[in-house]
């Protein structure tokens, strides 16, 4: 539900006027953080606990690579158009993106998959 939430309040930041930006902004970073702990879990349930390590590294190396892309990309964005609505409309662009990925996860119940108990030693 929050990432489907999060395309639509995106998009009205981007069009919002005087005190409506404080609010759509603020109900957009409440869905944009909550979102941080669904990735986790995601990312806890799909891996091996061999490599559950490499792939929280590899995701957070991720993160700090686009989030220090991302500064020079909007300011090329807001200078090649003039304002702000066009890179809002660009990451609700994205978020429609990645509401539409999360479709393509396995259903919970092939998640768990039945492991031996574990038998008295003998």
């Amino acid at each position: 539900i929050a990432v489907a939430l999060q395309a639509p309040l995106i998009f009205l930041v981007g069009y919002a006027h005087g005190i409506g930006v404080l609010g759509t902004a603020t109900a957009m970073m409440f869905i944009v953080f909550s979102i941080i702990p669904i990735h986790d879990t995601i990312i806890a349930r799909f891996t091996s606990k061999d490599i559950r390590s490499r792939v929280f590294a590899l995701k957070y190396l991720v993160g700090l690579l686009v989030g220090a892309a991302a500064l020079p990309l909007t300011g090329w964005l807001h200078a090649a158009v003039g304002g702000f609505t066009m890179v809002f409309m660009v990451l609700g662009a994205l978020a429609i993106f990645e509401s539409c990925v999360t479709f393509f996860l396995p259903a919970r119940d092939h998640l768990t998959q039945a492991e031996p108990a574990a038998q008295p030693a003998e």
